[in-house]
């Protein structure tokens, strides 16, 4: 099923399982929902307009020569300024960079029922004042799972506890700073553990607890010892069973296309030789802890996290640490969610979690030069993507979860870069940078990926995403931005004209799948209402249903906003 448009994504178990499979509290969304239903426009589209703030009256002015042809090449379907083809995607733009709002006068002849979707993108790090625009009408919707999140009835899911991820990205390197000339300390290797062994482990939940666990599967390869530990009462043939443990060692270590070997040869080592005397010593084993962190009857909830605190020795600074580079999954997850959901949820947290450490390591650690929040999670839900054609083949948690849950959410008017991982919000950052980290994978490739995770030009994370886009190739992060957001016209993933929309990529034996624009009709929710303001690097779209012959419309763009015109 690799490599076909949408595989698997509408079948109904994998419309089931997107209702539910997340990891670490990224909520994946399926079908259902709903999208406007318009009638045809011709010049000024009927409408029901809800205002920004009242704005003057604005001169009409075209600035640049009005429309400009943003596409090229054979799948290319803007003939000229103001032409379409006849069939295809069209894609053109009108680029407002004065300190003032612009009217500019729109036409585009040769249709014939197509769409034409407008989407107005902010590319600057300021607001910027929205004018008042009719919207068509619109049915409202919402994929089941959403409506169940709002209405209180689906399971919790709780994003990892703050401390966590603020100590990985800011207190342990900061930490570090302070032992960086400390006199270096001899520490005697413990043995090697062995299955049956038995181990206390300090967890965070809300807050520091112990679990007794046992060892109950271990492997090593070429030097590296990967263990599992479950707590106590936790390892059962109706809990986590014998398949369950011998399948997560298998996807996470001893398979051919396991997580530990893809990752590693692309992303880095989780941990090594460093200078620094109160970390742990490297060549020690990597430890999954299996634990049941809410014991509530429930899947999901904390899902797993990792958290350099424990790549500390025991000090005052660090009291509780388990001294282990280590991985923590909730285990009622692998078992009480829907047949097969859960452990396809527990693979892609493995991804995810795995990405947190090796940045911890090669960012924090060897270059102190951590990622911001945004940045972070996005290389993380990128790692996913990447490793999920080996790992999880009939499921792609952006294709079959973040990207609906995008759409769904009407994550266009966010700003990417102020991380939100409020689960109920539209601008919910699981889904938001899940869909714009899988655009610059299949645009960029997996090299552009390798060298922004190293890349160290800059402590500024913007600067540095900027800088990794220009080189291979783009036109830096703004562009991204504005390029990305034209996924609201669903484009489809064959015959969308270059550097647009999310098609299959091959390379380096990996095999980041299609994801189809148009399957996502049912998914996509547009904006009921114009915003008063435009956020930083947000956008929005507005759809003009089924035009014929001439497009004809006079539309305000803002300061500092590029307005893109995709007709398909």
């Amino acid at each position: 099923m690799r490599g076909k448009i949408g595989s698997g994504r509408r079948g109904a178990t994998w419309r089931a399982l997107a209702c539910m499979l997340t990891s670490l509290a990224m909520l994946s969304a399926c079908g259902g929902g709903g999208d406007e239903t318009a009638s045809a426009v011709s010049s000024a589209p009927p409408g029901d307009t809800a205002p920004a703030a009242p704005v003057e009256n604005v001169p009409v002015v075209l600035p640049l020569g009005g429309l400009k042809a943003d596409c090229v090449g054979l799948d290319c379907a803007a003939t000229g300024p103001g032409t379409y083809a006849g069939s295809g995607v069209g894609i053109w733009k009108v680029v407002n960079d004065t300190a003032a709002p612009v009217a500019v006068p729109l036409s585009i002849q040769g249709l014939s029922g197509q769409d034409v979707t407008l989407v107005f993108t902010n590319i600057t790090m300021s607001p910027q004042p929205m004018h008042p625009l009719p919207l068509a009408s619109r049915r409202a919707g919402q994929t089941p799972y959403r409506s169940l999140m709002e209405a209180g009835t689906a399971p919790t899911i709780r994003p990892v506890p703050a401390a966590i991820r603020e100590f990985n990205r800011v207190d342990g390197p900061a930490l570090l700073k302070t032992q960086r000339l400390a006199p270096p300390r001899r520490a005697m290797r413990a043995a090697p553990a062995a299955v049956g062994d038995r181990r206390t482990w300090h967890v965070h939940v809300e807050t520091m607890e112990t679990r007794e666990t046992t060892l109950q599967r271990s492997a090593t390869r070429d030097g590296v010892t990967v263990n599992l530990w479950v707590e106590d009462g936790e390892a059962a043939p109706d809990r986590v069973s014998d398949a369950m443990l011998d399948g997560i060692l298998a996807r996470f270590f001893t398979d051919p296309d396991a997580v530990y070997g893809r990752a590693t040869a692309l992303v880095g080592q989780p941990w090594g030789t460093h200078e620094y005397s109160d970390l742990i010593a490297p060549g020690g084993p990597l430890d999954i802890v299996l634990v049941n962190f809410d014991h509530d009857d429930q899947p999901y909830g904390l899902m797993g996290y990792f958290w350099s605190y424990n790549n500390f020795r025991v000090s005052p600074d660090t009291p509780e640490s388990n001294q282990s580079l280590s991985l923590y999954l909730d285990t009622e997850t692998f078992y009480r969610a829907m047949s097969g959901v859960g452990v396809t949820t527990q693979y892609n947290t493995l991804s995810h979690e795995f990405m947190h450490m090796v940045n911890f390591y090669q960012r924090g650690v060897l270059l102190d030069n951590t990622f911001d929040t945004w940045m972070e999670e996005m290389s993380a839900l990128m790692l996913e993507d990447v490793l999920a054609d080996g790992l999880t083949p009939t499921y792609n948690p952006i294709r079959d979860g973040r990207f609906p849950d995008y759409l769904n959410q009407g994550g266009y008017n966010c700003n990417l870069v102020a991380w939100d991982d409020d689960a109920l919000s539209a601008c919910f950052g699981y889904s938001v940078a899940g869909s714009f980290g899988a655009f610059l994978l299949r645009q960029y490739g997996l090299d552009f990926y390798r060298n922004l995770l190293r890349s160290n030009t800059s402590t500024d994370s913007i600067a540095l995403l900027d800088a990794a886009i220009r080189n291979a190739g783009g036109h830096g992060m703004a562009e991204a931005v504005r390029r990305a957001a034209l996924n609201a016209a669903l484009l489809p993933a064959i015959g969308t004209p270059a550097g647009f929309g999310l098609p299959q990529r091959i390379e380096h034996g990996v095999t980041l799948v299609a994801v189809n624009g148009p399957e996502y009709l049912a998914d996509r929710v547009l904006p009921a209402t114009v915003p008063a303001q435009l956020a930083p690097l947000g956008s929005f779209p507005a759809v003009r249903r089924a035009v014929s012959g001439t497009y004809a419309e006079t539309v305000t763009v803002p300061a500092g906003t590029t307005l893109s015109v995709v007709v398909r």
